[in-house]
């Protein structure tokens, strides 16, 4: 869907799967389901901050 619409498509799922990663330590980057697990959590958060 994301590379159909261009735009990061995110579930409540993937997202609450995703922060108990990163609150566990695991932040590296990885293939998985979407950009927000390719990114990393370290792209995330220097987006966040920018803000």
């Amino acid at each position: 869907m994301e590379a159909l619409i261009g735009k990061t498509v995110l579930t409540a799922n993937q997202v609450s799967i995703w922060e108990g990663m990163r609150l566990a330590g695991a932040t590296e980057a990885r293939s998985g389901p979407g950009t927000l697990f390719r990114s990393g959590a370290a792209a995330v958060t220097s987006a966040l901050a920018a803000r």
